[in-house]
């Protein structure tokens, strides 16, 4: 199979919602009598990621799914403005050229400066990165905006379940580069397919 790191992935940005209550109860289903799954404490900000009636389905600070009904939180739409990683991996290059060196690439969903002092200029913005040697240390990459989704421009919504499958489709072909402590890659997998959306995988 031929591997791609240059796809461009699907994404949306979903809504948030901030707890107004002391204490907001988080439910397994979206009923009051449902299994307590965690609580949620006043100014807590939780993604909304689906909604049934009167109630959300979030995702907690703490990584926590669960439902909580609307009366508890007030719903905000998602970030407006800045940049984001809009490829399976974005190459991070020694200099503002796409025929320079890549020194590292950015993984989908990693926030990008919109706006910098000095600015990088034509079409690319700076990254500050560390590469973990003794040769090299600290410098400055360029990162193509070509590579780039802004959010503005993104879909401001919940994701759906077709989101979250052209998301995954986005990562076929992308070199395997590490696994995890859970036991399935395919685990793995969908967590990586659901971070571009800014949700873990429950």
């Amino acid at each position: 199979m031929t591997t791609t790191t240059a796809t461009r992935v699907a994404m949306v940005i979903p809504p948030y919602a901030h707890v107004l209550a002391p204490i907001a109860d988080l439910r397994g289903a979206p009923t009051h009598d449902a299994e307590l799954v965690d609580q949620l404490h006043y100014k807590e900000i939780a993604r909304v990621l689906g909604s049934r009636e009167r109630w959300l389905y979030v995702q907690a600070q703490d990584h926590y799914f669960g439902w909580i009904h609307d009366d508890l939180v007030e719903a905000m739409p998602g970030s407006q403005g800045g940049r984001l990683v809009g490829r399976t991996l974005a190459p991070i290059r020694r200099a503002p050229d796409t025929a320079a060196e890549p020194v590292g690439h950015l993984p989908a969903g990693t926030p990008l400066a919109s706006q910098q002092v000095p600015a990088a200029g034509g079409g690319w913005v700076w990254v500050n990165v560390r590469l973990g040697s003794e040769r090299e240390g600290a410098l400055t990459g360029y990162v193509s905006l070509e590579d780039a989704a802004e959010i503005a421009d993104l879909p401001h919504r919940s994701p759906t379940a077709a989101d979250l499958v052209a998301t995954a489709r986005s990562f076929l072909g992308t070199p395997y580069l590490w696994g995890g402590v859970i036991p399935s890659r395919h685990t793995v997998f969908s967590v990586l397919s659901l971070r571009p959306g800014r949700a873990d995988c429950p």
